[in-house]
C-alpha cells in the first residue's frame, strides 16, 4: 500500500509489474522476470484523493543512431522546462541512469534558463574551466606537453601568466619552474585559489561552482602534496564531487533516488540494456552466499551450447540476478512519483530488452513508436492547479527569483592550524599522535567499544574523591554510564570489571588519602627536597577531578584536562628561615626559589591519567611503548 503516490502512478505500477510474463521485451528473459513477478503483490495507495498524470512520450529520431541518446537528453530538457513552467514550485526529480546524463541535463537546463540541482557526483573534469587549471598542471610536470601549453595559451590564464605562444619553449619553461614555485611556497589551496578567480571572471555559473570545489579539493590535498603535481591532478579525475542546490528541479542518478519522493518524476534515460554491460568473467557459486566456485572468461552465445553444464548454470544464474536487480531499478524510478510520472523514450520498431522496451511492452504493445508522439497517458494533465498544500513550519519561497544569476566566487573554508594571532595551542593527544603510530595498534586501542568503555570508566573514576571516604553506589554509577550514551547489557559486564579494579593495592593506594598521609608510602617518600620542606609538618592533601591546564612549550600552549590532581600544601615556614640566612647571592637565588614554592604552600603534586587500553596478558613491551606514548 502506498503512502506517496496518486492512483494513476500506481495504476501504471501495476500495469508494467502485473504482465512481466506476457511482456514482448522480456521474451527471451522469462525465467528471471517470472520469480520477479512471483514477488510482487498489486499496489494500492492510501493518497487516492491526490490529482495524478502519467504521460509517456517519444523523442525525435536522431539523424545519426550513435546520437539518439543525446537527441533524447535534449528533448527530455525541453519537457522539464515545460514542466517547470507549468507547475512552479513543484519539486520535480529527474532521474538517470548515468552520472555522464546528469551533466549533459545540467547544461541542457541551463540553456534553457532552468536551474537545476546537480546531485550524482562527478569528476570536476567535466567543466571547461577546471580542465584549464589541469593543463597548468601539467605544464608544470612537463613543459614539453604541447596540447597543454595550447590549452592554456588559448584560455584567460594565458596572457595572465605570461604564456601567449604555445610554441615558445622558454615561455614554457619559465611558466612550469614558476607554477612549481608557487606550489612548493604557497601551496596547492593559495596558488589554485588565484588562478580560479582570474578564470571565474569568464564563467558561468555553473563552472565558477565548479572551480570553488576545485579550490577546496586543493586546500585538502595541501597536507599530502608532493613535488609532482600529475598527483593532484590524478585525485581531480577520481575524486567524485556533487553540485546541490536549493532549486525546484534535481537531477540524479535513480540509485540516489531510493528513499526520495517528487511532485514530479522525469525519466529520460530508459534505454538501457536489462542484461547490462557484459563482465569480462564469469563467476559461479553453488548458493548466493557460497564461496566462488566457478570463475572463467565470459562466453559468448556461439560457445554456451559447447560448454559444460556448470558453466551454463553459472551463466543462467548470473542473468537471472542482472535482469532482476534492472527490474528492481525500473520499480524505483516508476514508484518516486507523488502526482506526475513523465517517460521519455527513443523511437523503437519492438519492445527490447531494454528498461524503455519494458515500459513500451507493458503500456502500449508490441507495436512501433513513432517519433514524437504520446504513446501513453493517463489521469489529470491539470492536476498541478490544484494548490501547493501548505506544510507546518515551512515558508514558500522562489527559489529562482533568489538565485544568483551570475558567476560568483567564493570559497568558505575551514579555519587552518596556524593561528594569526597568540600561540598555536595543542593537545597532550596531539602530542602522541605526532609520532609514527602501529595501525594494529592505533585500532587495537581505539575500537568503538573501547572508547566507550574508557569513557565510562574515567566518569567513574572522575566521581572518586577518596576510597577511604563515601561509598560509590552501584546505581548512581548506572545513572552516570547511561547518560554518556553506555549500553545497559555492558553495564552488567563493566561493573564488576570496575570493582575488580579498585581492589589493586596500587591503584586503591592513590586514591586513598592514607597514602599521601604516610611518609614512608607517600609517592615522594624518596624525593629528599619534598620530605625536607614537609618535616615537622602536617600536610594538607588536595584532589582535583577533571582540572583544566595550559602551559607555554616555546611558541606553543600545550592545554588539556587532568584527569586527576593530587595536590600537597604545608605551611610556608622556609621563607623566614631563607630570609634570615646570610647566604651568598647565588645561593641565595637558588633558595629563593625553593621558598616561592613553599610559599604558594605547594611542596608536591602527582598527576594521575587513568587509561583502559587493551593489552594482552605479559606483554610488557606493550605496556612500555604505550607509557611512553602517554608521557
Amino acid at each position: 500500500r502506498s503512502r506517496r503516490s496518486s492512483q494513476p502512478v500506481i495504476d501504471a505500477v501495476n500495469r508494467v509489474f502485473e504482465r512481466l510474463d506476457g511482456n514482448p521485451a522480456l521474451a527471451d528473459l522469462a525465467d528471471a522476470s517470472t520469480v520477479w513477478q512471483k514477488g510482487y503483490e498489486t499496489h494500492t495507495t492510501a493518497k487516492t484523493e491526490l490529482a495524478g498524470h502519467v504521460r509517456m512520450v517519444t523523442s525525435p529520431a536522431a539523424e545519426v543512431a550513435a546520437e539518439q541518446r543525446e537527441t533524447t537528453l535534449g528533448f527530455a530538457a525541453d519537457e522539464i522546462a515545460r514542466l517547470v513552467r507549468e507547475a512552479p514550485g513543484r519539486s520535480v526529480g529527474v532521474l538517470v541512469r548515468t552520472n555522464d546524463a546528469i551533466v549533459t541535463l545540467i547544461q541542457e537546463l541551463a540553456g534553457r534558463k532552468v536551474t537545476a540541482s546537480e546531485e550524482g557526483g562527478n569528476p570536476l573534469t567535466d567543466s571547461p574551466a577546471v580542465a584549464v587549471v589541469l593543463s597548468l598542471l601539467a605544464i608544470a610536470d612537463h613543459p614539453g606537453d604541447t596540447a597543454a601549453r595550447f590549452h592554456v595559451a588559448h584560455s584567460p590564464l594565458g596572457p595572465v601568466l605570461g604564456l601567449s605562444d604555445y610554441a615558445d619553449d622558454r615561455q614554457a619553461e619559465r611558466l612550469s619552474l614558476a607554477v612549481r614555485q608557487q606550489l612548493l611556497v604557497r601551496g596547492y589551496g593559495p596558488t589554485l585559489y588565484r588562478w580560479a578567480r582570474e578564470l571565474a571572471e569568464h564563467c558561468g555559473p555553473r563552472d565558477a561552482s565548479r572551480l570553488e570545489q576545485l579550490v577546496e579539493l586543493a586546500y585538502r590535498f595541501d597536507p599530502d602534496a608532493g613535488l609532482r603535481t600529475r598527483d593532484f591532478a590524478a585525485l581531480v579525475q577520481r575524486e567524485r564531487v556533487e553540485a546541490p542546490s536549493p532549486a525546484d528541479v534535481r537531477v540524479m542518478t535513480i540509485h540516489k533516488a531510493k528513499g526520495l519522493e517528487f511532485d514530479i518524476v522525469v525519466l529520460p534515460q530508459l534505454d538501457y540494456k536489462l542484461r547490462g554491460q557484459t563482465p569480462p568473467v564469469l563467476v559461479g557459486r553453488a548458493a548466493p552466499a557460497a564461496a566462488v566456485n566457478l570463475v572463467c572468461k565470459y562466453p559468448n552465445e556461439a560457445l554456451r551450447s559447447l560448454l559444460p553444464t556448470e558453466i551454463g548454470a553459472a551463466y543462467d544464474a548470473y542473468q537471472q540476478r542482472v535482469v532482476r536487480e534492472s527490474l528492481c531499478l525500473l520499480y524505483v524510478a516508476l514508484t518516486r512519483a507523488v502526482h506526475a510520472l513523465h517517460i521519455i523514450v527513443p523511437p523503437a520498431k519492438k519492445p527490447y530488452a531494454t528498461l524503455a522496451g519494458v515500459l513500451h511492452g507493458a503500456l502500449v504493445g508490441p507495436g512501433a513508436l513513432e517519433p514524437e508522439k504520446v504513446v501513453y497517458e493517463q489521469g489529470d494533465q491539470a492536476w498541478y492547479r490544484e494548490p501547493v498544500p501548505d506544510v507546518a513550519g515551512v515558508r514558500k519561497q522562489d527559489v529562482a527569483e533568489n538565485w544568483p544569476q551570475q558567476a560568483r566566487f567564493e570559497v568558505d573554508l575551514a579555519a587552518g592550524k596556524r593561528r594569526r594571532r597568540g600561540l598555536e595551542r595543542e593537545s597532550p593527544s596531539e602530542l602522541a599522535r605526532a609520532a609514527h603510530v602501529d595501525l594494529a595498534t592505533r585500532m587495537l586501542l581505539e575500537s568503538a567499544q573501547a572508547v566507550n568503555r574508557g569513557s565510562v570508566f574515567h566518569a567513574w573514576f572522575e566521581q572518586i574523591e577518596w576510597l577511604d571516604g563515601a561509598e560509590l553506589d552501584d546505581a548512581a554509577l548506572r545513572q552516570i554510564a547511561l547518560k554518556i550514551g553506555a549500553a545497559a547489557p555492558d553495564l552488567d559486564q563493566w561493573l564488576p570489571q570496575f570493582r575488580a579494579k579498585l581492589l589493586n593495592p596500587r591503584l586503591r593506594g592513590v586514591l586513598s588519602r592514607a597514602l599521601y598521609r604516610s611518609p614512608d608510602l607517600a609517592p615522594w617518600s624518596q624525593r629528599p627536597e619534598i620530605c625536607a620542606d614537609l618535616e615537622g609538618n602536617e600536610p594538607t592533601i588536595e584532589v582535583y577531578r577533571e582540572r583544566p591546564f595550559a602551559v607555554r612549550l616555546g611558541d606553543r600552549l600545550l592545554s588539556g584536562t587532568f584527569d586527576r590532581l593530587v595536590l600537597v600544601r604545608c605551611a610556608a615556614r622556609d621563607v623566614a628561615s631563607a630570609r634570615r640566612s646570610g647566604a651568598s647571592s647565588k645561593t641565595a637565588v637558588k633558595e629563593r626559589t625553593v621558598v616561592r614554592q613553599a610559599a604558594t604552600g605547594v611542596v608536591a603534586a602527582e598527576v594521575l591519567d587513568f587509561k583502559t587500553d587493551a593489552i594482552a596478558a605479559g606483554d610488557s613491551h606493550a605496556v612500555e611503548q604505550i607509557v611512553a606514548r602517554y608521557r
